[in-house]
């Protein structure tokens, strides 16, 4: 699947990572730090003696990535990369789907009825290239269809800019595709 490219992928998830992964800052006390925030009303104070949570939550950590983009608005950066992801693995699968079944036909038109008798006795040719062609081209439609989900997902993820190559092949890392 390609869309077109032109705009690198840090440019545009730079602000949605410091936003996901990063909110501790003076507001909030990191491990075994102290959290100064000033908004205007007064100070806030917080003291942590963290010692960086329990062997069970880090070995959970790895899970709260996918329990996030399950439950996440519908608005969200998270949502927005989690429904692109799936919709790229949908359009991946329907357009391989599409493939089997466009190389299927190639190899059954190539054939001479004898040949297709001999290999496949009792099938009729003509009826299997019948079906073939329509499972080519419902399979296509299937797969077009599911291509032009993605690319609406793509341009919702990135606010209707365009990837460049770079940028395409960074997310698709990030979303470990």
């Amino acid at each position: 699947m390609s869309f077109p490219l032109n705009l690198s992928l840090s440019s545009l998830l730079v602000p949605v990572l410091v936003l996901s992964f990063g909110l501790s800052g003076a507001a909030y006390g990191e491990k075994g730090g102290n959290g100064n925030g000033n908004n205007g009303n007064g100070n806030g104070n917080g003291n942590s003696n963290s010692n960086g949570g329990n062997a069970s939550s880090r070995q959970n950590a790895p899970h709260a990535n996918t329990d996030a983009a399950a439950i996440a608005a519908d608005s969200s950066m998270p949502h927005r990369l989690n429904a692109y992801k799936e919709a790229y693995i949908n359009a991946t699968v329907a357009s391989a789907e599409a493939a089997k079944y466009q190389s299927q036909y190639q190899a059954i038109a190539a054939m001479s009825e004898a040949d297709f008798a001999a290999t496949y006795p009792g099938a009729d040719y003509r009826a299997t290239l019948d079906h073939l062609a329509q499972q080519v081209q419902t399979n296509q439609s299937l797969a077009d269809a599911a291509n032009a989900q993605a690319a609406g997902f793509l341009s919702d993820v990135t606010a209707g800019r365009v990837l460049d190559q770079q940028g395409l092949a960074e997310l698709h890392q990030m979303l470990g595709l």
